[in-house]
C-alpha cells in the first residue's frame, strides 16, 4: 500500500478511469480521487450508493 484515501462511510463499489478513481460509499456520496494531485472530491447522491462505473466522460451509480 502506497497511499490511502478517506472516502467517508464504507466504500462499496470502485471504478477506475483514465483521470481518477471513483468510489461509491454507503454514506450517500460518490467520491472521485485524483491520484496525481491527491484531491478527493465528493458528490452527494443520497440513498446508499452501491455500484459505480465510468466510461465515455460519464459516471453511473446504482443507489438503494
Amino acid at each position: 500500500i502506497v497511499r490511502t484515501y478517506d472516502v467517508g462511510g464504507s466504500p462499496l463499489g470502485v471504478a477506475v478511469a483514465d483521470d481518477g478513481v471513483w468510489a461509491a460509499s454507503d454514506d450517500g456520496t460518490v467520491v472521485r480521487i485524483d491520484p496525481e494531485t491527491n484531491v478527493v472530491a465528493s458528490v452527494v447522491v443520497g440513498g446508499a450508493p452501491r455500484v459505480v462505473d465510468v466510461g465515455a466522460a460519464e459516471v453511473w451509480v446504482s443507489v438503494d
